[in-house]
């Protein structure tokens, strides 16, 4: 990889966000690019594994498998986020299967330099304290979410998307079998909560993915 796309690949994580230019581009030479095909593993539950990985472009789909054998989506990792911090800090297994969705780009970063990083920049210290709380944060209101029923599921995932990217009208960034999944329901619920959300005037639909919010603060109240 070259240097000023390492760099670039750091500056995108929010664990080394706010570390000096020097520290930034000490953490760019300990950094291994690869190039993914989607439906690659990057890691697979169970794994042993001593890396960090960044994800630089593409998307990678996060999830486990649950003990009746199927697959649980936990989340989609975008250009900047982080996965393979158990390994970081654990016996060296991987919790989670990482397989790329899309063609992606990934900067890895080992365990054994990741320590002595840490051991040497307490900002980077408190940055990873922070990261892992919010994600714990994040399992937490999911786990609750799990007790609600699916149109209150459905409704918090539309708000939350037009949050995210700021607009009314979006594309589903998960296909519905994937969006299923990560709501723990089937797809057929999936179908039959937005065709009623669309016959109610909340949301209209266009074509298979695409989404526009017409009422929001109705979506809100459904919570």
């Amino acid at each position: 990889m070259a240097k000023h796309d390492a760099i670039h690949c750091v500056g995108m994580v929010p664990i080394f966000k706010g570390l000096t230019n020097e520290n930034q581009q000490k953490i760019a030479t300990l950094v291994h690019e690869s190039r993914l095909t989607a439906g690659d593993y990057i890691n697979h539950e169970g794994w042993s594994g001593e890396k960090l990985t960044i994800l630089a472009s593409g998307e990678v789909k996060i999830s486990q498998t649950t003990p009746d054998g199927h697959e649980q989506l936990i989340r989609m990792m975008q250009p900047g986020d982080f996965e393979g911090e158990t390994v970081l800090f654990t016996d060296g297994r991987y919790s989670n299967n990482a397989i790329a969705n899309l063609d992606s780009q990934i900067c890895q970063i080992s365990k054994h330099d990741f320590h002595r990083l840490l051991m040497s920049d307490n900002q980077l210290m408190l940055n990873v304290i922070n990261q892992l709380g919010q994600r714990l944060l994040v399992l937490e209101k999911q786990r609750v979410q799990m007790l609600s029923s699916v149109r209150e599921r459905v409704a918090n995932y539309l708000y939350e998307m037009q949050m995210q990217k700021g607009t009314d009208c979006f594309r589903l960034p998960l296909l519905k079998k994937d969006l299923a999944s990560f709501l723990n329901t089937t797809p057929e619920s999936i179908s039959r909560t937005l065709k009623e959300f669309s016959n109610q005037g909340l949301i209209r639909l266009e074509g298979r993915q695409m989404i526009e919010i017409i009422d929001s603060s109705a979506l809100k109240r459904i919570n």
